[in-house]
């Protein structure tokens, strides 16, 4: 998730060391011969997720937090 990295590069990297780099598909590849999660993650290389929310905003009337809005805040939540 190399747009995480870059949204708190943006407001924070001045003050902390914040990585945005990717890690190689070979070298996650490698890591799932040992951990379950990097397995699964190696698999979704490459491709892209859509969402559609349209039904919870148009029947719940759910108002969604913008994605650079919800990784600030849960930068300040690990920082304070």
């Amino acid at each position: 998730m190399r747009s995480l990295g870059d949204n708190l590069v943006d407001k924070y990297g001045a003050s902390y060391k914040i990585s945005n780099r990717m890690i190689p598909s070979f070298l996650l590849s490698v890591a799932g011969l040992f951990d379950v999660q990097a397995k699964s993650f190696s698999k979704k290389v490459g491709k892209k997720s859509f969402w559609d929310n349209t039904n919870t905003n148009e029947i719940l009337g759910v108002q969604h937090t913008n994605f650079k809005k919800s990784c600030e805040d849960m930068a300040e939540s690990m920082i304070n």
